[in-house]
């Protein structure tokens, strides 16, 4: 196991979203969690509606592809589709604040959430997968039949991915707080274990690290490297997705569970050398 501080050329090393195949074959899986229903008390994730849908396509965005390298079923893009529908729904019907968001979608020409969602895929030319469980991200994983070579998950979590939240009221201090799903839409880290044979997966040419985008997503990193022997990046603390399309995809961190400062810790698969990652490009000038 290595501490990545969060200085932006470490940061970007691990976080390195590439939109160039350098090898046929080679695939880039991405997975966008689900928002909750909007909250304005949870600015670094719920106050809108889409910082899981913004931040890869930030990150895409810094590196534009060169012509003809990339082949559109080459790009997966899994995303928990009852999320953005529950939140357009209560959108629709909500304050100013979030019927502003809709209006800002009906005005761009889409139809919802999930109609823009569609149309940021097929102009990238990602072949999107909508999911709706845990249970179907296994089964998208399992349909996949090419070499994966980056793989990065972005959403709630909590050791856990959660595919969506919910919130309560905390009696103590009169704030929501975050609740976990249903199970059905917990993607557990146990569960990693029982799909194993997906590390037929991670044989790309030159695979970069699997990232996982969310709060305390380090145990689950963890597992994913152990038992799909590939390099893995988690948080050990809060993160914040609220300047997302400001800072090209990039989380902003919070405070650790300890009081320390919050890293992103990267884990080696058992048995495999541990290696220094080469920084394949840098942020640009703001």
């Amino acid at each position: 196991m290595r501490t990545l501080t969060h200085q932006p050329a470490l940061f970007l090393l691990a976080c390195y979203l590439s939109t160039q195949l350098a090898h046929a074959g080679d695939a880039v899986i991405l997975v966008s969690g689900g928002p909750g229903l909007y909250d304005a008390q949870s600015p670094a994730c719920d106050s809108r509606w889409d910082p899981y849908i913004i931040a890869p396509l930030e990150r895409a965005a810094l590196q534009p592809p060169k012509v003809g390298v990339t082949p559109p079923h080459y790009f997966f893009w899994l995303v928990f589709k009852p999320a953005y529908e529950a939140r357009w729904k209560a959108d629709q019907a909500g304050d100013t604040v979030r019927k502003s968001h809709v209006a800002a979608v009906k005005a761009a020409g889409h139809d919802s959430y999930v109609d823009l969602i569609e149309h940021h895929a097929k102009e990238r030319r990602w072949n999107l997968i909508w999911v709706y469980s845990a249970k179907e991200f296994w089964q998208a994983l399992d349909r996949i039949q090419v070499a994966v070579d980056e793989f990065y998950y972005w959403g709630h979590a909590n050791g856990d991915l959660w595919l969506t939240i919910e919130h309560e009221a905390d009696p103590a201090t009169k704030q929501t707080r975050a609740k976990s799903p249903p199970d059905a839409y917990v993607i557990e880290r146990r569960d990693v274990l029982h799909h194993k044979q997906l590390k037929r997966l991670f044989t790309g040419q030159s695979p970069q690290p699997n990232v996982f985008y969310g709060d305390h997503t380090d145990a689950f990193a963890l597992q994913w490297a152990n038992h799909m022997r590939v390099p893995s990046c988690g948080f050990n603390c809060d993160v914040d997705f609220s300047k997302v399309e400001a800072n090209g995809g990039e989380v902003l961190l919070q405070s650790a569970n300890n009081g320390q400062r919050g890293e992103l810790v990267e884990f080696q698969p058992n048995k495999l050398p541990s290696r220094t990652p080469q920084i394949p490009w840098s942020l640009p000038n703001r």
